[in-house]
Order: structure tokens, then C-alpha cells, then sequence
């Protein structure tokens, strides 16, 4: 049996800073970095399509996280926010958080770069030091 998402959106913006689009389509995870000046295009030159293995893997890891997405307590807003989606016979996780520091955020975000690793960003699309 194939594990695939039906829905992979996973977009982080900072602002006066990158954004990175990582969605799901016909073609597999399109991959994207731009500024907040420039928008997205309709589709990607950078494309990744992860095998079952890879989904059944970042699947099972995401599930152990338990993931509780929740706006921060703080209030601060330091332009950093992320939008993501990700359903796959039901919602994994789902949430649009300006802030998120809720648990297993930094994990979770790893695991989802990870899906993103390869020519063209070897060390994932989300990868801040460059």
C-alpha cells in the first residue's frame, strides 16, 4: 500500500527576510525560496518526489511527536510565521501560527526539510545558512 499525502502545504515566511513554499502536486513536492517582495510562480523547476518508504517514515515520525499546535503565550511577533497542511487519509497537522514554538516544532520542521533534501538544496529548501 502507498502512503502519500492527499494535501502537503507547508509555507514559512519571515519577514524582510526568505519565504519557502513546499506544496504537493501532480509532479511531486515543489520546492521554492523567494523574498517577501517576490511571489511564488505557479510551479517549481525543483521537484522531489519522496518514495512510499520516505512517507510511511516522515508519517510515523510526525505521529510520534504528538504534535499540539498553539499561538504563543508571549504575544511578541517577530515576523516569523508559518502555514502548513498536511492530510493523509486524515489531517496529520494542520495550523497557521505566527510565532510557533509550541513542542516538536523545531523537530517537525526538520522532518519536513528532510523531504526537501536534494541537487539543488542539499541540505533541504528550509536550510538557514545560506
Amino acid at each position: 500500500m502507498s502512503l502519500k499525502p492527499k494535501k502537503f502545504i507547508y509555507k514559512e515566511s519571515v519577514y524582510f527576510g526568505k519565504t519557502y513554499l513546499i506544496e504537493l502536486t501532480k509532479s511531486g513536492l515543489e520546492l521554492q525560496r523567494s523574498t517577501v517582495c517576490i511571489p511564488f510562480t505557479n510551479g517549481s523547476d525543483v521537484i522531489v518526489k519522496p518514495t512510499s518508504d520516505e512517507w510511511k517514515n516522515f508519517f510515523d515520525s510526525v505521529k510520534s511527536l504528538k504534535l499540539k499546535p498553539k499561538e504563543p503565550e508571549d504575544g511578541i511577533l517577530d515576523g516569523f510565521e508559518v502555514k502548513c497542511h498536511i492530510t493523509f487519509k486524515e489531517v496529520l497537522v494542520k495550523f497557521y501560527i505566527i510565532n510557533p514554538e509550541f513542542e516538536n516544532f523545531e523537530k517537525f520542521r526538520d522532518l519536513v526539510n528532510s523531504l526537501t533534501i536534494c541537487n539543488d538544496y542539499p541540505k533541504g529548501v528550509l536550510d538557514l545558512d545560506d
